[in-house]
């Protein structure tokens, strides 16, 4: 039998022909898992902790920078220079947009002056029934008018004001006694210049944080280098642009770091095990 399959060379050959390239595809979609979170029990406490965190956070798959002044840069220039950066990263083929700098306060700015006193509530009443009968009239068949009749409108003129200096966004606010409103102030320091971005920034107000997703999950790290290049590219353009932040310093943290270098533990120690198997 063993004469008889190897007397038809032509068809082991063919077999192998078929076979080879259908078994290196397999190979090449093996993958390294390098999170080492992956060979613990599940049942650890840690493990369940760090398992809820990537269910609320979509698998933990972002990644952020640490943007750490001292008194060589001022709060505007860190600002300043975390946009800059958002702004080069966002070019980047490896990143998704939009990056998440801070969080956007326009409707609680616009709302701010919105909180009335109770006594002021009685007033505003009166104010809208007078712009709905106005409204009711024009939109009725008895309203003529040989004039152009300006729409009606709500007229709030003789409270406004007093909410205008109460709420005041751009010095800070005053509270209901006359006193500085530590939250509007608070506030007004954390924002971007049209006081439309609410950045997050550390209480001492010296640490200065924003995320992005890569367009990769965080263990299929092929793409990293040109991801880590894109970055650092991004941060040098940055301080030139910035140059009261050339003493910034920045970290780097997130899923992808910590991917990075657990799979370069992994394979390093890997490699050097493989040599000393070759040795022995």
């Amino acid at each position: 039998m063993f004469d008889r399959l190897f007397g038809r060379r032509w068809l082991v050959i063919a077999v192998y022909a078929i076979a080879l390239p259908v078994a290196g595809w397999l190979c090449s979609r093996i993958t390294l898992d390098s999170n080492l979170l992956n060979l613990l029990p599940g049942d650890i406490p840690a493990v369940k902790t760090v398992r809820k965190l990537e269910s609320w956070s979509g698998t933990l798959q972002f990644m952020y920078l640490g943007l750490v002044r001292d008194d060589r840069t001022s709060l505007s220039d860190l600002k300043r220079f975390a946009d800059e950066v958002g702004a080069e990263l966002e070019r980047s083929p490896w990143v998704k947009a939009p990056i998440s700098v801070g969080v956007d306060v326009t409707a609680i700015r616009k709302a701010a002056p919105l909180f009335l006193d109770p006594d002021d509530l009685a007033t505003v009443g009166k104010h809208l029934d007078v712009a709905v009968k106005a409204r009711r009239k024009q939109q009725s068949g008895f309203f003529f008018d040989l004039e152009d009749a300006q729409p009606a409108r709500l007229n709030l003129d003789d409270i406004l004001p007093k909410y205008q200096r109460r709420f005041q966004w751009e010095s800070g606010g005053q509270g209901a006694a006359g006193a500085p409103s530590a939250m509007l102030s608070r506030m007004r320091a954390r924002t971007n210049a049209d006081g439309t971005l609410l950045y997050y920034l550390s209480p001492d107000e010296k640490m200065l944080t924003f995320f992005f997703n890569p367009v990769f999950p965080p263990d299929q790290l092929a793409h990293y280098p040109e991801l880590v290049a894109d970055v650092d590219r991004a941060i040098a353009l940055g301080r030139v642009n910035v140059p009261g932040a050339a003493a910034v310093e920045v970290y780097r943290g997130g899923a992808y770091p910590l991917q990075w270098d657990q799979r370069d533990t992994t394979d390093r120690k890997s490699t050097r095990l493989n040599s000393s198997h070759l040795v022995i």
